[in-house]
């Protein structure tokens, strides 16, 4: 054994440093994102993309010039029907939806 071992396992209790104190403060909870529900996801070039995404993103997403829309039934019918017959489903297709319309410019 080596000499350092030594020493340490014969020194008293008392002459041990002791363990560093916890802290007392809180620690820092972040906070719970939304639920993701299903959306839209409208680029600056006007294609359409539907997504499972949480709302709190809406604000980053916004500083990059794209738009979140919440889905409803009829918009998600009116998106499937759209892809369907196009491949990129773009936003003048989806504005004829009156209920996309009306969250497109709440959103917007």
């Amino acid at each position: 054994m080596s000499i350092l071992h030594n020493k340490i396992m014969n020194m008293k209790p008392s002459t041990l440093p002791a363990a560093p104190a916890k802290a007392a403060t809180q620690p820092i909870r972040a906070k719970q994102p939304s639920a993701p529900i299903d959306a839209f996801l409208i680029s600056a070039d006007g294609r359409v993309k539907n997504t499972k995404i949480s709302l709190d993103l809406a604000p980053v997403i916004k500083a990059y010039g794209n738009v979140i829309v919440p889905a409803d039934a009829s918009s998600m019918l009116t998106f499937q029907i759209q892809k369907q017959y196009t491949e990129n489903v773009t936003l003048a297709a989806m504005l004829k939806d009156k209920g996309f319309k009306a969250a497109y410019q709440a959103a917007k």
